[in-house]
């Protein structure tokens, strides 16, 4: 394999025998692809000559990033780079000796799209939700004692009635006072009755009506998301808080078109920018950290230089804003390099201008960065 690349066999081909960490890994797979001299399609296509699965996307986003990348790729990586069996099995050897080491490995299979929202992002109502619960169960055995003590049950109270002082009490209960605090009645509530009554009809999704009868509220008043809140999504979805672009000039580049804001990663804030050149353009990352920009693709032509900036609907059914600079001819018609943003989070891929569909990319949704 090594004579194809015209050039002689080991001479200055990266070793990656002295890889101690997962970004190290990383970094010699990006010097033996430099050294190379090979494209991403080029190397795609070379896989595929050698029987391996090499996708360009996924070889871009493995390169991008400081994840172990998974064994099967790294194989077909260095097939596609022209190393020999000897040489493939060293790559596979390092990449499992750093792997027992407890250094995080990417674990998403080939063809993923979309990946699952952070744990800390996913733990958060169930949190709450066990804690109202807990909450609603220990405020229930008070309320059961004191009226087990004092002799009225719950449905023998009307909402608008307050809890008698004590056993042989003789002052009346005020009649317009609220319920005290801490009572539950029938059904679990997080908003006293009082508080249902003064809500305006115009702004409640469900019925509200005073409570005249000895049963406790429907629990359909006290329901999740707040009563003052439209449950109703828009039909087209709003363009992302902080909207922007910028035009970034490279000291002996070509300027960058960048989308804004930028996405938050484990290199600190990213952006997926598109660099025109005459008559071509590639894509890349750009970080405002290093001001470096990387190219990810190789020069393609042109088809129009102009900003796409409105709501796109994604190959896995998720619509959301997606800004992106100029378009590109590509074997599937003209694509534009954008970032599909929606409330607090966004995600890279592409736009096909024939198909009118996002397609994202193997990184999944990134917090917004600064």
């Amino acid at each position: 394999m090594a004579d194809a690349l015209d050039v002689p066999e080991d001479l200055g081909r990266p070793d990656p025998a002295g890889a101690s960490t997962s970004a190290e890994f990383v970094e010699v797979m990006r010097r033996l692809k430099r050294w190379t001299g090979l494209g991403y399609r080029q190397l795609e296509k070379r896989a595929a000559a050698e029987g391996q699965v090499l996708p360009r996307s996924t070889l871009t986003a493995a390169l991008a990033r400081s994840a172990l990348p998974r064994e099967d790729l790294v194989v077909a990586f260095a097939r596609a780079c022209g190393c020999d069996e000897d040489q493939t099995a060293q790559w596979v050897a390092v990449r499992r000796r750093i792997a027992a080491g407890g250094t995080p490995v990417e674990q998403e299979p080939v063809g993923t799209v979309l990946a699952p929202l952070p744990l800390k992002r996913r733990a958060k109502w169930p949190v709450r939700i066990a804690i109202v619960v807990l909450a609603l169960a220990v405020v229930a055995a008070i309320g059961t004692r004191l009226f087990d003590s004092s002799g009225p049950s719950v449905a023998q109270q009307r909402p608008d009635q307050a809890m008698p002082a004590g056993p042989g009490s003789s002052q009346p209960p005020p009649s317009s006072s609220p319920p005290p605090s801490g009572i539950v009645s029938g059904a679990p509530q997080v908003i006293p009755p009082d508080q249902a009554e003064r809500t305006p009809p115009s702004t409640a999704p469900v019925a509200t009506a005073k409570t005249t009868t000895a049963s406790p509220p429907a629990p359909t008043t006290v329901s999740s998301p707040p009563i003052s809140q439209p449950t109703t999504p828009p039909e087209t979805p709003p363009p992302p808080a902080e909207p922007g672009r910028r035009t970034i000039e490279l000291p002996g580049q070509p300027v960058i078109h960048c989308p804004m804001p930028y996405l938050g990663t484990g290199y600190g804030p990213l952006a997926q920018c598109t660099q025109p050149s005459d008559s071509q353009a590639r894509s890349g990352f750009y970080s405002p950290i290093t001001g470096e920009f990387n190219p990810t693709t190789n020069w393609s032509g042109i088809v129009e230089t102009k900003w796409y900036d409105g709501s796109v609907l994604a190959t896995d059914g998720v619509e959301a804003w997606a800004r992106g600079y100029g378009s590109t001819e590509t074997n599937y018609g003209p694509w534009v390099f954008a970032t599909q943003y929606r409330i607090g989070e966004a995600r890279w891929g592409t736009i096909n201008l024939v198909s009118g569909r996002f397609h994202p990319g193997p990184d999944g949704w990134h917090p917004l960065g600064p």
